[in-house]
């Protein structure tokens, strides 16, 4: 089956809207872009709608709606999922622009009053209904777990998850959970990648949670220049590695300071030792877990990154289905 661009309408509630459009299908979208990240998945998007007497009910269309993107008319999951946020209605272009916010910006609703977890914690929490002891909640992946069971699941966001997509083995010494959630989420992915490789997070395009390493030896589809695209290149990327950080921490409960550590990575004796930058850790101060999250930052950022780009216009017709990042 060739790709398909097919965009859909629904109201607040995600009941399919076909006040609009016949099978709530978007017909006379001009434009549309939207970000698929493996940090964050599901992020923000803009689509633009052209103008005509025909259409004129479209632009009762109004914030808070949700737009779903999908590959073909015939899918259930879609590979992306929006809400209206802004809406700019250009009367001279007669277009109208749509702006969306996606899954990882709806999770920034979700707050949790303070919980400490890990393995140094001490006494009791409520894991889905059931009273444990807090330091059983010992590596990133239970934590997550613990905020997906108990916090992200229940926000009724839509939100859902599956036990293999959720991996890391990596040990925490303690965590305090504090109102924002997704810095939690984004810190314990620092401290995962200390393993090797790197970890994606975030929420897709069909409401699944995901955090897990990315599969950097698995390819997903062949790209062929002068047939899928107009050509490639390679270039270093804009962003300079750092090899210089201070990892800043909480304040430990064990002497009153905020627990704070500089580290170099070796890639400076041949690279040059880059300026300092303070990397901040969440509801963390043994150094222990500190030294954790300095590994996984390096693993992201010291070392200077190829990448290859694409040149011109890629021919997703040529492709069986157009790969997910």
């Amino acid at each position: 089956m060739a790709y398909e661009r097919v965009i859909k309408i629904y109201d607040a509630a995600g009941v399919l809207d076909t006040s609009h459009f016949a099978s709530g299908i978007i017909n006379n979208c001009a434009a549309a872009k939207f970000v698929l990240s493996p940090y964050g998945g599901c992020l923000g998007g803009e689509f633009q709608l052209s103008y005509s007497e025909a259409l004129r009910k479209p632009f009762d269309i109004s914030r808070r709606q949700i737009i779903k993107c999908f590959y073909a008319a015939a899918d259930t999951d879609p590979i992306y999922t929006g809400w209206i946020e802004d809406i700019t209605k250009d009367l001279q272009s007669g277009r109208h622009v749509y702006r969306t916010k996606g899954f990882w910006d709806k999770l920034a609703e979700v707050t949790m009053a303070d919980v400490v977890l890990g393995s140094e914690a001490e006494g009791t929490v409520v894991d889905d209904g059931q009273t444990v002891n807090a330091n059983t909640i010992n590596t990133v992946r239970l934590i997550i777990k613990f905020l997906l069971v108990n916090r992200i699941v229940p926000a009724s966001l839509g939100i859902t998850y599956e036990d293999a997509d959720i991996v890391s083995a990596v040990a925490v010494k303690s965590i305090t959970i504090r109102q924002d959630i997704f810095t939690v989420i984004k810190d314990l992915a620092l401290m995962a990648d200390s393993a090797g490789g790197f970890t994606a997070f975030g929420v897709n395009g069909a409401g699944k949670f995901f955090f897990k390493p990315i599969a950097t030896n698995a390819s997903q589809d062949t790209v062929i220049v002068g047939t899928n695209a107009l050509g490639a290149e390679e270039k270093p990327a804009v962003n300079k590695p750092s090899n210089n950080i201070a990892v800043v921490g909480d304040i430990s409960p064990l002497n009153g300071f905020r627990a704070k550590k500089t580290y170099v990575h070796a890639s400076a004796a041949t690279n040059g030792i880059s300026r300092l930058r303070a990397v901040k850790i969440q509801g963390m101060f043994y150094e222990n877990d500190l030294d954790k999250a300095s590994q996984g930052y390096f693993a992201r950022h010291a070392a200077p990154d190829i990448t290859v780009n694409n040149v011109g216009k890629l021919n997703v017709s040529a492709l069986a289905a157009l790969p997910l990042p």
